[in-house]
């Protein structure tokens, strides 16, 4: 049985190809661009991490959609694009149900392109 869609998970293991970017930018302004990327997209987390934790659903939206403006400039890969724009919806839903269920997928997103921004700052540090 093929996954479903909703199943499929979000980028592959090592986060979005950013070789495009890479090569418009250049080796140091793109430097600067993921380890900027990167410093935000922590604070955004813990933002919405603290934001969720204080049960303030419609203010983790609004780091979430922040979030997603920068995995937006740097992804295109629509599965994850939706995930993070369906969780959106869901915190911002009356019925806060549906919220459990979207944050892994959110997780694995943020957490790929995280992972993929700090790959490519640090292999510009070293060569």
């Amino acid at each position: 049985m093929s996954p479903t869609r909703d199943d499929r998970a979000p980028l592959d293991a090592e986060g979005p190809d950013l070789s495009e970017l890479r090569t418009l930018y250049g080796p140091a302004e793109f430097r600067t661009l993921t380890s900027r990327a990167l410093a935000q997209l922590e604070c955004l987390q813990r933002e919405f991490d603290s934001h969720l934790a204080l049960g303030e659903n419609v203010k983790a939206a609004h780091a979430l959609h922040r979030m997603a403006g920068t995995a937006s400039f740097f992804c295109g890969d629509e599965c994850a694009l939706a995930a993070l724009h369906h969780a959106q919806s869901a915190l911002k839903s009356s019925d806060p149900a549906f919220v459990p269920a979207a944050l892994p997928r959110v997780r694995r997103v943020i957490a790929a392109l995280a992972r993929r921004l700090a790959a490519e700052s640090a292999s510009l540090d070293t060569g």
